[in-house]
């Protein structure tokens, strides 16, 4: 949220903000009013006026970079933590608890996982041994307001509900809130509980089919882009994701990254271009991962082509999620032809 001691931003257009802060000018995708409503932005929006109390929703690519946005909206820099404290709370036949865990535990965090099934438990023991100084195991019953605080659940800065029932997700996520976790998060299997999660102020929601897609994504190659897509509650964005495949009608492949953003000026638009125009109508192209040695986000396109490989996140609102992915179909296949 933008507050009045962001006096970089506040009251200023964004191209005013632009000139004061130059290259640590944030890089600024939507904009959510006090009304609630949500503007994409596109490169064009240069005079939209910046109000104390407006969301700003901004792409950064590491933790230093989230840091320098929060000082320049006018908030603490000690708001984010280098390492987490994860609670992780249910278990569901495919697993989508023991992925979400092994992603923070390579990342340095440290996970608690409580499970209600003894084999399980067990299980999750003997696989992830590699971890034990990081990773406590427990089995019992995650409803169980007295475990969780003898767990000291207020003491995790994230809480994840893993159970095969989106209502009990939901109700564990309240739980964990009441007793004091600050980030909660659901894996959600139906998008029509969405609004509701909203409602419960829940900091973020974890789509199933993207905890699978994004876990063997670097192992993947197919013959068309693989997508997915995911809703947070927290922005009331959507990201839809796609990785840019060798398909010999991919329309993006080795193009310009300005590619993605339409001229207005051109009074003969080609198809390609149409629908170029008509996809930044309604989403913000956020990142790109890229591989290297290691993969790297990147969020300043500029002088960048698109390479096979890339992943590119788009933002939209959830509502226009489907026609997100209708258009981005159309650029990597035979559909941008004349």
């Amino acid at each position: 949220m933008l507050k009045v001691d962001g006096r970089d931003l506040v009251q200023r257009t964004i191209a005013g903000a632009r000139d004061i802060l130059g290259d640590r000018m944030p890089n600024i995708l939507a904009i959510t009013n006090n009304e609630g409503q949500i503007k994409i932005l596109s490169p064009d929006d240069t005079a939209v006026n910046l109000q104390p109390k407006h969301r700003l929703h901004i792409a950064t690519p590491n933790g230093a970079g989230l840091r320098e946005a929060i000082g320049i909206c006018g908030h603490a820099m000690t708001e984010l933590s280098d390492r987490e404290r994860v609670l992780i709370l249910g278990h569901s036949a495919a697993g989508f608890g023991e992925v979400l865990a092994l992603r923070y535990l390579h990342q340095g965090h440290s996970v608690t996982y409580l499970t209600p099934e003894l084999d399980h438990a067990n299980r999750l023991s003997g696989q992830l041994t590699a971890h034990t100084k990081h990773l406590d195991i427990l089995h019992g019953d995650p409803h169980d307001e007295e475990l969780l605080e003898e767990l000291d659940a207020s003491s995790h800065t994230i809480c994840i509900a893993c159970t095969e029932d989106d209502h009990d997700n939901l109700g564990l996520c309240l739980l964990a809130s009441n007793l004091g976790v600050r980030k909660t998060g659901a894996i959600l299997r139906r998008p029509s509980l969405l609004q509701m999660a909203q409602k419960m102020s829940l900091t973020y929601l974890v789509n199933e089919r993207q905890v699978v897609v994004e876990s063997i994504l670097q192992f993947l190659r197919d013959k068309h882009s693989t997508s997915t897509a995911s809703m947070g509650t927290e922005a009331n964005l959507a990201t839809f994701v796609t990785t840019i495949s060798d398909h010999e009608k991919n329309a993006l492949i080795d193009v310009p990254v300005e590619t993605l953003i339409p001229d207005s000026e051109d009074e003969n638009p080609n198809r390609f271009e149409l629908t170029v125009r008509e996809l930044h109508r309604i989403c913000s192209l956020a990142f790109i991962a890229r591989k290297g040695d290691q993969r790297n986000t990147i969020t300043q396109f500029s002088g960048r082509s698109i390479r096979v490989g890339d992943i590119l996140t788009f933002v939209s609102k959830p509502e226009e999620l489907h026609e997100v992915a209708r258009l981005v179909d159309i650029l990597t296949t035979a559909g941008h032809q004349d």
